[in-house]
């Protein structure tokens, strides 16, 4: 008999991309839009971790490397390290 096993999947979070091509936000919005997306982020892994999956699947665009900054990459290696 095969054994139950939890997995996370996620993918599309276009981390250097603003949300629904939100480009032109005021000033003071555009970090609380920025800051949104990162905090859904954290979010889905801090459920993942606390459901105890198994393996993580993170499935393609979630942040390019050409269009990103290096706080972007930054929090994608620090949020795949968690």
């Amino acid at each position: 008999m095969l054994e139950p096993f939890r997995f996370f999947v996620a993918g599309d979070w276009r981390l250097d991309l603003p949300p629904g091509g939100l480009t032109d936000l005021p000033g003071a919005l555009a970090p609380v839009v920025r800051e949104a997306a990162r905090n859904a982020v954290k979010a889905a892994i801090d459920a993942a971790l606390a459901a105890k999956v198994d393996f993580s699947l993170l499935a393609g665009d979630v942040v390019d490397p050409q269009q990103a900054g290096a706080g972007d990459l930054t929090f994608v290696v620090d949020q795949f390290k968690r």
